[in-house]
Parts: C-alpha cells; sequence; structure tokens
C-alpha cells in the first residue's frame, strides 16, 4: 500500500451531506470510523485497498472512487501482488486484483488473475 499515492488506510463509513453511509463491516475498520485515506510514496499513481474478497473491502474502494476521494485504485486479495511497472500493472498470485476507475457518471470495474497485466495511465 506504501507504494500508491493514496493508500486506503481503514474506515467503514463515508459522510455524505448529513447521512453516515456504511461502505464495509466495522470488523474490517483498522479503528477508524470515517474513510481515511493516506499519502503514500507514490511512485504507483493510483491508490490501494487491501483484503478485497477476504473482508469486502472492494466496496470501500467502489466509494472512495465514486465520492472522487482517489481518480482510480486498485482492491487485491490475500496471497496475491499487483506489480506496476512500464506503464501497467501484472497480478501474480492466488487471488484476484480489481481496477476500479470512473467512466463517466458510473463506475467501471475490471478483475485481473495470475499472469494478468492492464495499463495504467
Amino acid at each position: 500500500m506504501i507504494a500508491a499515492t493514496k493508500g486506503i488506510i481503514g474506515g467503514w463509513k463515508l459522510r455524505q451531506g448529513d447521512t453516515d453511509l456504511a461502505m464495509c463491516s466495522e470488523d474490517v475498520s483498522e479503528d477508524e470510523e470515517y474513510l481515511d485515506i493516506r499519502q503514500g510514496l507514490g511512485p504507483a499513481p493510483f491508490a490501494v485497498d487491501v483484503h478485497a474478497s477476504q473482508y469486502g473491502t472492494l466496496t470501500r474502494l467502489l466509494h472512495a472512487v465514486k465520492a472522487g476521494m482517489v481518480p482510480e485504485g486498485w482492491a487485491v486479495d490475500e496471497d496475491t501482488m499487483i506489480e506496476f511497472s512500464n506503464g501497467g500493472v501484472s497480478v501474480s498470485g492466488l487471488g484476484s486484483a480489481y481496477h476500479v476507475r470512473l467512466d463517466g457518471e458510473s463506475l467501471a470495474v475490471t478483475i485481473l488473475g495470475h499472469g494478468d497485466r492492464r495499463d495504467v495511465d
């Protein structure tokens, strides 16, 4: 997570106007109530969240992108690695990686598995 431009650290709620929206289980919030996004070291130009399938944190990334808190991001399963090089992301391991970005007013999600590669802007 630290290599990303922004890391999604925790949180299980997102404040929208006067309403709190639950994004994922409080059990995976890392003791943060609201969505917590922090600056990473930055060589990878996207946000990252982890434990996507195991803890349901993909939904946290979906909400972060939709709310404009990050322009795009990757949610990565346990035992899975994404490698950013030469303008693209390659996936290795036992799980999947989920690329989330805005596509007009909708969210686009691409699921990649071991051996898959996707170019990123």
